[in-house]
């Protein structure tokens, strides 16, 4: 008797646990707010070009690849969260990145919805962003991807014998209250 009395409590005290815990609809925070001025370049994914310069600062060009001094995004992205080399015989080529890299130009943000999600691609590379936040949506800004770029071409570029120079790498970047999983892979 106490076994069945104490088993339909703790089913009453889950059940109203369940009946209690908020909703969240399939169809919420599936696109930008109206008006936003984002515009959809893939499934669940939408650019943004930033024309409020008030939040712009200069950067130099790079001299190891980067050929055009560019206005910077400020995102909520800290740079220095995560970064891993994956390099293999299979990575893309350095070259093809650095062309990638110098194509990802102005002060544009990327606004996703939660999955992998495939924001730049040239020849052999791939850049991808992911995340598992509870928000629906991840936002990067350009700066932010050119600069996970740059940092692993810089400290994990490899040439195996008889090859040019190869990347691949993986990272995490805080961004505001989540964290978005980012990648530099073979897009073939």
């Amino acid at each position: 008797m106490q076994f069945t009395t104490l088993t339909l409590a703790i089913a009453g005290i889950f059940t109203a646990a369940v009946q209690a815990a908020p909703t969240v609809l399939a169809t919420e925070l599936r696109t930008p707010p109206e008006g936003s001025g984002f515009v959809k370049v893939a499934d669940g994914l939408w650019f943004r070009n930033e024309t409020d310069t008030s939040h712009y600062s200069m950067k130099p060009a790079d001299p190891k690849g980067d050929t055009t001094p560019l206005p910077k995004y400020l995102s909520n992205c800290r740079d220095d969260f995560y970064y891993e080399n994956r390099v293999t015989h299979g990575s893309p080529w350095v070259k093809d990145c650095w062309v990638m890299y110098n194509n990802i130009q102005g002060d544009g943000l990327w606004w996703g919805e939660i999955g992998h999600r495939k924001i730049a691609t040239y020849g052999t590379c791939a850049y991808g962003i992911e995340a598992d936040n509870k928000g629906g949506i991840i936002q990067i800004g350009n700066d932010d991807v050119r600069l996970t770029i740059k940092k692993s071409i810089e400290q994990f570029a490899f040439a195996f014998p008889g090859e040019e120079e190869k990347i691949s790498a993986l990272g995490k970047l805080a961004c505001e209250t989540y964290v978005i999983d980012w990648y530099i892979y073979n897009n073939y």
